[in-house]
């Protein structure tokens, strides 16, 4: 959502692959190289709610997958990927921007397949001899800055440099997985590993990057027949570009269960888009919370009052700060990322505030 409009693609699945009976059993070929895969792009007027404009990507470019529209609300741009081209088995990544009065997409990203031998591969290949990258999901960092691909066929997660969304640059790239490679973790005792990476999240500060490797139950087998064995990872991102593995996180997912998504408990940089680094400063909430410490803070007129009226009443004061210290906090240009639960949780300065004044403590 962006700038009073939405966009989504089509067809009309939530998920974006096509309408659940070419996909609830699995991929089906004919319908993939028939060109009958989501592929277009619908943008509407959230303020009307009407539609407004549709661009179709073209049959050579299937699945349509993920849109990840830049968090700063002043930025008119986003990225989608597209799984897979018929030419080349290559998938790709596009910039949605505005030209003139109208939506436009720009292709800025080919991630090319790699040449395999047919008995390295699963039936649905065989006739390639290569492998397609692949990429199934993205993910971008909260402030526009990186965007990270994660290649499910090849097992490679890829980050980019998005300073200017259209001229990116590769800052970095780490290996597991992949149909071919099996390439293993260093916290997976040599252990060859299939998936790849999956879906990604990075959180809000942009130092932590997590992602899992099963994609689809059905769709897992025919491009991993022995079946995806599960498994987690977290990558250390550097804040100037460069990804590494974290040596000590490997997390081996219990058969025959497989992870997919990824939500870390303090937010992350797919499901927030209300703070964004360039102008979460002067950022109204944040200059409230400011207001709001030093109203209910120690000292504050509004702690001072309701201490003289009602005591009990200040509790709300002291919550109120506990809360505006919170918003604070969670902004990417402050060092704090407490967490809410941690506040509330046996132990946490909120539960020993409500505890004191329920007589509790």
């Amino acid at each position: 959502m962006m700038h009073g409009g939405i966009l989504a693609t089509t067809p009309w699945s939530p998920v974006k692959w096509g309408t659940p009976d070419t996909f609830e059993d699995g991929l089906v070929p004919e319908i993939l190289l028939g060109a009958q895969y989501g592929q277009p792009l619908h943008f509407w007027n959230l303020h009307t709610r009407k539609h407004q404009q549709m661009i179709d990507f073209g049959d050579k470019y299937q699945l349509v997958f993920e849109l990840r529209p830049a968090h700063d609300p002043t930025k008119a741009y986003g990225f989608v990927n597209c799984v897979l081209s018929l030419a080349d088995l290559s998938s790709s990544i596009w910039v949605w921007h505005r030209d003139g009065a109208k939506w436009a997409v720009t292709k800025i990203i080919d991630v090319p397949a790699e040449p395999a031998e047919a008995d390295q591969l699963p039936p649905m290949l065989k006739g390639f001899k290569a492998v397609p990258p692949l990429v199934t999901d993205i993910d971008l960092s909260m402030d526009d800055k990186f965007l990270y691909l994660a290649c499910w066929g090849t097992g490679e997660l890829r980050q980019y440099n998005f300073s200017d969304p259209f001229k990116p640059k590769l800052t970095g790239s780490v290996k597991i997985g992949g149909i071919v490679n099996r390439t293993t973790h260093p916290g997976a005792n040599g252990q060859a590993l299939n998936g790849g990476p999956q879906m990604v999240e990075v959180s809000r500060d942009g130092r932590r990057v997590y992602f899992t490797n099963s994609l689809y139950g059905v769709i897992d087998e025919q491009f991993y027949p022995e079946g995806v064995k599960g498994w987690m990872v977290k990558l250390d991102a550097k804040p100037e570009g460069g990804i590494s593995f974290d040596k000590e996180f490997f997390v081996d997912w219990p058969a025959p269960h497989r992870p997919h998504q990824v939500r870390l408990q303090g937010g992350d940089c797919s499901s927030d888009s209300y703070c964004y680094h360039e102008v979460c400063a002067p950022h109204w909430e944040c200059k409230l919370s400011e207001r709001v410490l030093a109203l209910a803070g120690p000292g504050g007129a509004w702690r001072r009052f309701m201490a003289s009226t009602l005591p009990w009443a200040g509790l709300f004061a002291v919550c109120a700060c506990h809360a505006s210290q919170q918003r604070r906090d969670h902004c990417p240009g402050t060092a704090g990322h407490r967490v809410w639960s941690r506040r509330l949780g046996r132990g946490g300065r909120w539960r020993g505030c409500v505890d004191r004044h329920r007589g509790r403590v």
